[in-house]
């Protein structure tokens, strides 16, 4: 099993080439980072915020924060389309990942609220982003 992963593997390199490759290792790695990030911030943040005494509004609204960032994303799509969108990928990132220490300096249900509403709404400029990123990180067949 071990050997068909080591050939497939193999064989991408062989495909994407030396800068696709190497975008392709630096994206992968991103994409585990960001997914560990996204399962400690989706799973906890709720329960730590009704912990800390969080209404259900706010419940609902932590709840919801995931579906009302990306409400904005094809205004930001438009733009971004127009221009390089590494900016859109690493501005909203670092101000999303940063806004995330908020909460342990106030503790107050509010603060939860509105660290997730914003942070949402920077990966709702990340995401259209990210595609148009993509599409010019690998060749077109790819």
């Amino acid at each position: 099993m071990g050997m068909g992963f080591k050939s497939y593997f193999n064989n991408l390199r062989l495909q994407l080439g030396p800068r696709a490759w190497h975008n392709f290792c630096y994206d992968a790695g991103a994409s585990v980072l960001f997914s560990f990030f996204n399962v400690v911030f989706n799973q906890f943040y709720v329960p730590m915020a009704i912990q800390e005494g969080a209404s259900n509004i706010q419940v609902g609204l932590l709840s919801a924060s995931p579906a009302i960032g990306l409400l904005f994303s094809p205004i930001w799509a438009g733009w971004i389309e127009r221009s390089n969108p590494k900016p859109f990928m690493v501005i909203p990132n670092l101000i999303g990942r940063a806004l995330i220490v908020l909460p342990a300096f106030f503790g107050v249900p509010v603060v939860y609220v509105a660290v997730a509403l914003l942070f949402q709404l920077m990966m709702g400029i990340q995401s259209p982003a990210y595609a148009s990123l993509i599409v010019r990180m690998y060749p077109p067949q790819h």
